[in-house]
């Protein structure tokens, strides 16, 4: 940015649009959030509305250099946001065109019972975005593999508005039956997803004294996500442009700290 302008005095008009628009965002954002704290509604109205009157002041003033410079920080302001709008949009497509794809946890027992999968020795963890039903990624692999490990573990982790919790609420452990078993990882929005320490505690605490996290096969989904013009969506241009950015993102593995020895993807192809 530096080097295109040419001199810090004509960045100034990027600086001062940037910085007066983020006091007006910061103090319309502070309102919510005091709002959402349960602070007296006309306190709070009073004295951000004093603080937005000052940065209103400030914006108006900078908004003379929106040709010299002032859009830049808006141009970036815009792509971010679109790019993020667009992720967001497209993980509830996604979302919703996984939704069939997965099983009550009745139908999935009555399955087991009628078909009955070859049971090999050992422990398996399948990660599931939800702490309901059965994920398609096991369901993938009994249709192609109908192997079954002993025992399952089907681990979900939710993420609540609190920064950290409580040791002793972190881990509920259910039994589903037919050795399969869910695990909810309960985790802060500051806290790192770590599924081998969650399963060490969950063995600490429910006595499962046979389970070895080093032993254990985890398996792991990977969507391959296509766009579409057949589909009420995004447009099929921002459906194409969230496909570049789910090519890109974290693997699963990556994110929850599972060790890339133990894991097993399991591909589909998902179409939007």
């Amino acid at each position: 940015a530096v080097l295109s302008f040419g001199s810090s005095s004509r960045l100034a008009g990027a600086y001062g649009l940037a910085v007066s628009l983020d006091m007006v965002i910061t103090t319309v954002l502070a309102t919510f959030v005091a709002l959402h704290w349960r602070h007296r509604p006309v306190l709070v109205y009073l004295l951000n509305g004093a603080l937005l009157v000052v940065d209103l002041v400030f914006l108006a003033a900078n908004t003379t250099k929106l040709f010299e410079g002032g859009w830049f920080p808006l141009l970036i302001a815009f792509t971010t946001a679109f790019l993020m709008l667009t992720w967001r949009k497209g993980q509830q497509l996604v979302q919703r065109a996984r939704a069939p794809l997965r099983m009550s946890t009745r139908d999935f027992l009555r399955m087991l019972d009628d078909q009955r999968p070859i049971r090999i020795p050992g422990t398996a963890v399948v990660m599931s975005a939800s702490p309901t039903g059965i994920p398609g990624t096991l369901l993938h692999h009994l249709k192609h593999n109908r192997v079954l490990h002993e025992r399952v573990f089907l681990v979900s982790v939710v993420v609540t508005d609190e920064p950290t919790v409580a040791e002793e609420a972190r881990v509920h452990l259910a039994d589903i039956g037919a050795g399969v078993q869910r695990l909810v990882l309960r985790l802060g929005f500051t806290e790192e997803p770590h599924v081998p320490s969650a399963l060490r505690h969950a063995a600490a605490s429910h006595h499962l004294a046979d389970l070895d996290p080093d032993t254990i096969t985890y398996y792991v989904g990977r969507q391959t996500v296509v766009a579409t013009k057949a589909r009420a969506g995004m447009a099929f241009w921002r459906e194409v442009v969230f496909a570049m950015l789910n090519r890109n993102a974290e693997l699963t593995a990556d994110y929850f700290c599972i060790p890339a020895s133990q894991v097993v993807e399991i591909g589909s192809s998902i179409e939007i």
